[in-house]
């Protein structure tokens, strides 16, 4: 229940309330690395609303080495072996916001992870398209579908785009998710993204059906232009494909809000 409230109120921007909501997993799930990737995530997307009205960098950096220590713990603490998987996207969300705090002038914010240079995944950034898929029930199969410009379908029994050199991450079984997909380098188009639901899919009688997250980043790593979409979309039961978003890329420099899917 608290997760799922927790990812309907960052996506209508109470990043406010959702992160007190999201806090208190510490006390009820804090042996979930999900936990700590959505207290990061919650304030990631707090600074980036926010971040001009704080009075000095110092605030900046005081949210910053937060955020870093719940993304480090992901990566350094040994978890069930269900999310064996969740070091790599933790890993790219650490470079992404260590990037990110260079460019509003803080020093050497990967110092504040404890973690070595070499984990860092800086030859992804930037990149044309990143997308991330959660959801907020356990023991929850979802594949993460898209549909490239070329037609070309990407998902879990073909995970790789030739068009695009484009990636799917491994697909989760139960846990939260996350499915992520990674284009470098994509062609110019509408990338329509759906999720695939599985027989695992479950109907909360207290939450309703599963909640899917998805973190859309478009020209991720090169903040001038980034942008960054946060979108929240319940799962019909008995239906075999649900929209999540359609997110154009565009020609350098181009402009425009991601239309809903």
């Amino acid at each position: 229940v608290i997760r799922s409230v927790g990812y309907y109120l960052l996506s209508i921007t109470r990043t406010d309330t959702a992160i007190q909501v999201l806090n208190t997993l510490l006390n009820v799930v804090p042996g979930e690395p999900h936990t700590h990737i959505d207290i990061a995530l919650a304030w990631f997307l707090w600074l980036r609303q926010h971040g001009r009205e704080c009075k000095d960098s110092k605030t900046v950096g005081t949210r910053i080495l937060h955020i870093l220590q719940h993304l480090s713990t992901v990566v350094k603490r040994p978890w069930q072996s269900k999310w064996v998987d969740i070091e790599w996207p933790a890993l790219v969300l650490l470079t992404w916001v260590t990037k990110w705090a260079e460019a509003q002038g803080i020093r050497e914010p990967w110092s504040c992870t404890g973690l070595p240079r070499t984990l860092q995944v800086q030859h992804l950034l930037p990149m044309d398209l990143f997308l991330w898929c959660a959801w907020d029930t356990d023991h929850t199969a979802v594949d993460l579908c898209v549909l490239e410009p070329s037609e070309k379908e990407v998902s879990s029994s073909e995970p790789y785009s030739q068009h695009n050199n484009a990636v799917l991450t491994t697909d989760c079984l139960e846990g939260y998710g996350p499915m992520c997909y990674v284009c470098m380098k994509g062609e110019q188009g509408p990338y329509h993204v759906t999720c695939r639901h599985k027989t695992t899919h479950r109907d909360s009688s207290i939450t309703g059906p599963t909640r899917a997250v998805i973190l859309g980043v478009r020209n991720m790593g090169n903040f001038g232009i980034e942008d960054v979409t946060y979108r929240c979309i319940r799962l019909i039961p008995d239906q075999q494909k649900s929209g999540l978003i359609t997110i154009p890329l565009l020609p350098a420099g181009g402009a425009g809000r991601p239309p809903a899917g």
